[in-house]
């Protein structure tokens, strides 16, 4: 309890009506009985009903009615109320800065996870002093004017080369997030390889995550998408001299080869942040995200969802796509529909929450081995799309070359029409 927030709230009883500027948000007080007062004014508001002195106390205990009352004798008018309102903001302010301080010390365990909530503490005050000395927000005309001004700029969506998906999500747009799930041995790597590969022959920068599997084990895959040399032979290197030839020479057709960057680092929130920034990729992929370091919380739940709530902020922050791979759940297994759901996602429903694009991949294998060029029909599920439709579309996967081809036609297009 301090004499600002005496006199705050002092201000509203007694005048409400004219202490309607600067607006007072209830959490800045550390009084309970003062929050409750904010908070019923502005519900009595939303019903019609004019806050004074009666309708604001009444239904308060008697304790929380003879503390507002003092307050209110205290106070001999209402002239000071804006020097008091900021007086209060600032007052929160550091004790939000107290405390967030303290939760960093107490709830983070090691140093990058330290970093990364100091981080966002800073971040959060910025945007506080920030909005203290700039209008909220723009005009219509201002945003209908910059929208306007864009239709001349140059198309930034990253377009995968695969005509289906481009067509349904109209290409990953800067600052989007891509869910790409599926069960163990389903082709997430290989898919994401070739949309690696896609990207750089636009001209994109790409950094690539394998948390996974070593960069020779990358590069075999990606050797054996480019030359239809079965990845076996070329891991237990049971190749002649000609094919070997065959394989250094993709490596010199490889359009934007350069401009992918590959590691096998575990990357912790804070490390990922000062990756993008040095080297400033349009897309990042993460193989795969449960591998990832995350802060450690309560639960796993709980350390999921605050490391794809950060991956997407910083995604927003930066303006690079990040493509998540993620596991799903075995219960698609259980169900007579074999279609995946959202909820089939593993660990986390904040996966789909934060996620701009998920898409599922499903492979039928059968039981038959693959002989020859032969290849499983995939579907894959575009089961979320932020930015427009949603629906499924078919590959021809080829896991002995690592190699994801479209099939003619798009079979579905749900949730609005797609020219």
């Amino acid at each position: 309890m301090t004499e600002t927030e005496q006199a705050v709230v002092g201000c509203l009883v007694l005048d409400w009506a004219a202490c309607r500027e600067p607006e007072v948000q209830a959490e800045w007080f550390d009084t309970p009985f003062y929050r409750e007062i904010v908070e019923r004014g502005k519900a009595l508001e939303a019903k019609g009903i004019r806050p004074d002195s009666v309708t604001l106390l009444e239904g308060m205990s008697r304790e929380g009615k003879a503390e507002v009352l003092r307050c209110a004798e205290r106070t001999p008018s209402v002239s000071g109320f804006a020097h008091y309102v900021r007086q209060l903001r600032e007052e929160w302010r550091r004790r939000s800065i107290r405390q967030g301080l303290e939760a960093v010390m107490l709830e983070r365990t090691d140093a990058d996870d330290m970093t990364e909530g100091l981080r966002a503490l800073v971040a959060e005050q910025d945007a506080l002093a920030a909005a203290d000395s700039r209008q909220i927000g723009q005009t219509l005309t201002e945003a209908y004017t910059d929208f306007y001004t864009g239709l001349y700029d140059q198309d930034v969506r990253h377009l995968s080369g695969f005509p289906a998906l481009d067509k349904l999500t109209g290409g990953l747009l800067p600052g989007s997030v891509f869910v790409l799930a599926a069960r163990s041995g389903q082709g997430k790597t290989d898919f994401a390889l070739s949309l690696m590969l896609r990207y750089a022959a636009r001209g994109l920068r790409v950094l690539y995550y394998s948390m996974e599997m070593s960069r020779a084990q990358l590069m075999t895959r990606v050797a054996a998408q480019m030359t239809g040399i079965h990845n076996a032979r070329i891991r237990d290197k049971q190749l002649t001299d000609g094919e070997k030839q065959k394989i250094g020479q993709a490596m010199g057709q490889i359009r934007g080869r350069d401009a992918i960057r590959l590691t096998e680092q575990r990357p912790a929130l804070s490390s990922l942040r000062d990756a993008i920034r040095r080297e400033q990729p349009a897309v990042v992929f993460l193989d795969h995200l449960s591998l990832m370091p995350m802060p450690r919380r309560k639960s796993r739940v709980e350390e999921v969802a605050e490391t794809t709530r950060a991956l997407k902020a910083l995604a927003l922050e930066t303006g690079t796509a990040v493509v998540e791979l993620v596991q799903m759940n075995r219960e698609v297994e259980k169900r007579a529909s074999k279609r995946p759901l959202l909820s089939d996602l593993k660990e986390s429903g904040t996966i789909e929450e934060d996620a701009d694009y998920v898409m599922f991949l499903q492979a039928r294998k059968g039981d038959a081995p693959l002989t020859g060029n032969d290849a499983f029909e995939t579907f894959g599920y575009l089961e979320k799309n932020r930015h427009g439709g949603t629906g499924h579309m078919r590959f021809a996967w080829r896991p002995q070359y690592s190699l994801f081809t479209q099939l003619a036609g798009t079979q579905e297009i749900r949730g609005q029409a797609v020219p």
